[in-house]
């Protein structure tokens, strides 16, 4: 490109020059001015051709760093056997490379720390579960087992994928994945719109790749509706920058990561799939299409596997908590039900086919409705792959569609307090002390249900959604403890909906009358 240009500019100034020296010919001169624009032009685009070749040329640089597998073992403290055992991977950049790229170290670091915390406190999650196993006579453990996939580690992304798979002495464990993909020059996880410019296309791409590469043509054509719920499926995955979807970058393409039961059913496996930079064009961005005129790189070349760690040792905190505690947990939900008694019915019918079930009250738990429902899941489950590992539990107890679903935080524990009479309160100006009154607790699950004695202080409120009809002889503005102080005998009889801690009653959100 360079030799060609500089003679194309020669060529057309000697032209110029020779036409200004002629005699006796009657021939039309460029002006000078012309001249030089014709230079600048051929010269812009001399300096881009040389740009597009040096870009082209310029392979993007290495990152180095090293690996580890770290085991833990989870023992039982009563009689020393072994409950679970468990890994997992930290990741830690050379030297050199922790100066060059510091908040990648640091995002590395972040990651190390939560994937430590996220292993053990899923091998912990399962202490209760396997306690009764092998009371019972399991005579194995269980496992929280995790692979890594390094896939891509240069000053555009440092990319790895996660296997983790889960077992608990039933008939099968069950396997997820993980994906994680960090800009090393800031740290920041790469979004998949980055990546990925297309999503319209890639559902179908996705499937027919998983049948070329997986071998499921034959599953698919004997279970074409799984093909079908599972392209239906895709899109959902792909919302909010590919929320739902596990996936990762490797140097010529993007793997994409499905857990068991994503296919379908359980024979079908967890599955991954590649989708190559070179194959689809049309849906990638070039941001990290970066080794078209060079070879790939052998990531192994630039990864040392250090020796395993020694084994770590961790003690079950065993003791009785109540079934329902304020942990927030994975539910398997199979049923909603307006009416608390529905939901209780189902649970006892759950229990007798051996299925530890439970009713819980939405309104206690963040992400759950809002609306009051009594809701009804089997298991109170650590982690999701625990969760997921009974729904062919429910499925052969006649709820095919039960779904996993994360309760989020618990925002308050609900109770219902009977005051039949005056006798039980104590009530001055700034505590009410409601004496071993009945209390039933919403959820239904609790085996301490009353007689309990419950405070209201000057920190009870009234909750926004309350009633204050019900409550006689309310004014605006009064407190719990104001009310208490002001109302007249009948006004004081009812049934009061609250939310406690410990014996303290937090908010009121209702007063009814009883049946």
């Amino acid at each position: 490109m360079r030799s060609g240009s500089i003679k194309l500019v020669c060529m057309i100034t000697a032209s110029v020059l020779l036409c200004g020296c002629s005699r006796g010919a009657s021939v039309t001169t460029e002006p000078a001015a012309n001249v030089e624009a014709a230079k600048k032009e051929v010269l812009s685009t001399q300096n881009e051709d040389n740009a597009k070749d040096e870009s082209s040329d310029i392979m993007p640089e290495k990152v180095f760093f090293s690996y580890r597998n770290n085991s833990c073992i989870l023992k039982n403290p009563t009689s020393g056997s072994d409950l679970m055992s468990g890994n997992y991977y930290t990741i830690d950049l050379d030297s050199s490379d922790i100066k060059l790229y510091p908040d990648l170290y640091e995002a590395l670091c972040t990651y190390n720390e939560a994937e430590e915390k996220r292993v053990k406190d899923s091998m912990n999650s399962y202490t209760a579960d396997m306690i009764e196993f092998q009371n019972e006579g399991f005579e194995g453990s269980g496992e929280v087992f995790t692979d890594i996939y390094l896939l891509r580690a240069d000053d555009k992304a440092f990319s790895f994928g996660l296997l983790d798979y889960s077992y608990m002495g039933g008939a099968h464990g069950f396997t997820q994945y993980y994906g994680y993909c960090y800009d090393p020059k800031t740290g920041n996880s790469i979004a998949f719109s980055d990546i990925v410019k297309d999503t319209d296309k890639l559902p179908q791409i996705i499937v027919d790749e998983l049948e070329k590469q997986n071998e499921l043509k034959d599953y698919f054509k004997e279970c074409p509706g799984d093909k079908e719920n599972l392209l239906a499926d895709i899109p959902t995955r792909l919302e909010d920058n590919a929320k739902g979807l596990a996936w990762a970058l490797d140097y010529d393409g993007i793997w994409l990561y499905f857990e068991d039961y994503a296919m379908g059913a359980y024979v079908a496996g967890s599955q991954a799939v590649k989708i190559s930079f070179a194959d689809y064009p049309d849906i990638f961005t070039d941001t990290y299409d970066n080794y078209k005129n060079g070879d790939i790189p052998d990531i192994k070349a630039q990864a040392v596997k250090k020796d395993d760690a020694p084994e770590s040792v961790l003690q079950a905190q065993t003791g009785s908590t109540e079934a329902v505690n304020d942990d927030p947990f994975f539910g398997l939900w199979v049923e909603a039900f307006k009416e608390k008694q529905l939901a209780l019915d189902l649970v006892d019918k759950l229990k007798d086919k051996g299925l530890e079930a439970y009713s819980i009250y939405s309104c206690e738990y963040e992400n759950l409705n809002k609306e009051p429902l009594w809701c009804v899941t089997i298991g109170l489950s650590g982690s999701e792959p625990e969760a997921q590992g009974y729904i062919d539990d429910a499925a052969k107890a006649g709820f095919p569609d039960a779904y996993v679903k994360y309760t989020g935080n618990r925002l308050c524990k609900r109770v219902y307090c009977y005051i039949y009479s005056d006798q039980g309160l104590e009530i001055t100006p700034s505590k009410v002390t409601m004496n071993d009154i009945p209390t039933e607790d919403l959820s239904g699950n609790s085996d301490a249900e009353g007689p309990r004695t419950l405070i209201i202080d000057s920190n009870t409120v009234f909750d926004s959604s309350c009633a204050m009809q019900t409550f006689g002889g309310y004014k605006q503005g009064e407190s719990p403890v104001e009310w208490f102080n002001n109302a007249k005998g009948p006004d004081l009889l009812g049934v009061y909906d609250v939310s406690i801690t410990g014996d303290h009653i937090d908010a009121v959100y209702g007063n009814y009358w009883w049946d």
